[in-house]
């Protein structure tokens, strides 16, 4: 017991100069397979710099994100909150006239949460927050912006060929349009991937003398496939041209990771920059990504939808591996504890503690690392919820809890009654007996391009 608390912890540590808060990069990829990255058991796809973060930093074995598609997902973590406390349970569409489409306004991010500490702040890649001017990443306490506001774009520069919002006609179409830099559309010659790394180069390079955030969302490996000949040519071991072209993407991921590392490190403060690295849900499945053992895919509320690469590094983080269970939404309340421990009203964010002994056997841990795991979990009669919560506050909402083993191996139902006698604090949820929407995903989606050169 004393041990596991101990690996909580360590994740938990503090600055060790209290005038020099550490930079936050979080890194997020998009619809990556469990098992398509080296620090998960990959053989096919090269990921040295992202695996570099896994051997100096904390391993999550069992991360999870808290809903398998890109919307509710990007939501719960960007806010440290489950998002359907607020209403984000589906994939908001592309309306740039809805300001109801989207993050409300009710709710703070972890942009937010740094400003109150003086830091610089930078969205780049994929928003899908809201397309509304309301809603977009300067209003949402960025101070920059590169990227697009969509749940998906097309990564060649020439495909690019929508002025602004007013030429959309379709959900597809906004696949299309020209990038923005912060409220400005522009002309950009770059592929995707390398664009959005090169820009959080450049936005480190100019605030290296300040505490700074990046939230780089990057868009691969998302479809559409689509990738340039330098990273195709570093897969001519792999025959099937869809997994072949997903695979240069991720290279492309990995490349970026390397050169933010670099630059870090150039300006001598690598040592003291937290990276944090995830996937928004698993693998789709479509010929590319590889979830590896587990069940499921994207759009599923099994292992292979939900959980993920997941790692971090930064100062006094040592090297393990942690086999307690992570979410995505635990992490801007962690980052609080670091940056901001005085930080008045936590219990917004919702979190706990014995529910969670309870659960997984862990028996008693206290401390202000958040451990929690809140999701919907798919049983013979239709989808029930339960949360699991650590952060001060007990509950656990449903009848019914899910296996964490949920592997191919294991095809049956998942579900063990969970006794009656805990009584829920906070809120009431009643079981969802309807099954969960397929999430809206463009037609071309798999379209294979591999001659491209920049």
């Amino acid at each position: 017991m004393k041990k596991i608390f101990f690996i909580l912890l360590i994740f938990c540590f503090s600055c060790s100069n209290n005038n020099q808060l550490p930079n936050v990069i979080l890194i997020l990829t998009d619809d990556l397979g469990y098992n398509d990255v080296g620090f998960n058991g990959s053989t096919e796809i090269f990921t040295p710099n992202i695996d570099g973060i896994a051997n100096n930093g904390v391993l999550f074995k069992e991360g999870y994100v808290s809903y398998p598609v890109c919307g509710p997902s990007r939501a719960g973590l960007i806010t440290g909150r489950y998002q359907d406390t607020f209403g984000f349970g589906k994939n908001p569409l592309f309306t740039p006239k809805d300001p109801n489409m989207g993050l409300p306004l009710t709710e703070q991010t972890m942009a937010d949460m740094l400003k109150l500490s003086n830091y610089r702040t930078f969205a780049v890649g994929k928003w899908h927050l809201g397309a509304h001017e309301s809603l977009r990443p300067l209003k949402r306490g960025f101070d920059e912006f590169f990227g697009f506001l969509t749940g998906g774009h097309r990564y060649f520069p020439e495909e690019w060929t929508l002025a602004d919002e007013t030429e959309v006609k379709s959900q597809n179409q906004a696949y299309r349009t020209k990038l923005l830099r912060n409220d400005e559309r522009i002309e950009e010659n770059e592929y995707l991937t390398d664009a959005l790394s090169r820009e959080s180069v450049d936005f480190i390079d100019r605030n290296s003398d300040k505490p700074f955030f990046i939230y780089l969302a990057y868009n691969a490996p998302h479809g559409p496939l689509q990738a340039t000949k330098e990273y195709l040519d570093r897969y001519d071991h792999i025959d099937d041209k869809n997994r072949k072209t997903y695979a240069a993407m991720v290279s492309a991921v990995d490349d970026g990771v390397g050169d933010i590392i670099s630059k870090l490190k150039e300006k001598g403060i690598y040592d003291n920059t937290i990276i944090y690295f995830l996937s928004d849900n698993g693998g789709r499945l479509r010929g590319d990504s590889d979830n590896g053992e587990l069940r499921g895919k994207k759009g599923n509320l099994f292992e292979g939808g939900i959980r993920v690469p997941f790692i971090v590094s930064g100062p006094k983080v040592k090297a393990i591996e942690c086999k307690v269970p992570v979410v995505g939404y635990d992490l801007l309340p962690t980052i609080i504890d670091i940056v901001n421990p005085d930080f008045i009203p936590k219990e917004k964010f919702v979190a706990a503690g014995a529910a969670l002994q309870f659960a997984f056997g862990l028996g008693a841990i206290s401390g202000p690392f958040l451990c929690s795991l809140f999701m919907n979990a798919t049983g013979p009669n239709g989808y029930f919820i339960f949360l699991i919560i650590f952060h001060g506050i007990i509950g656990i909402f449903g009848l019914y809890r899910m296996k964490i083993r949920d592997t191919k191996d294991n095809p049956d139902s998942q579900f063990t009654p969970l006794p009656q006698t805990i009584t829920p604090i906070g809120m009431e949820l009643n079981p969802i007996t309807e099954p969960i929407e397929e999430p809206i995903k463009p037609a071309d989606e798999t379209v294979v391009e591999e001659n491209k050169t920049y």
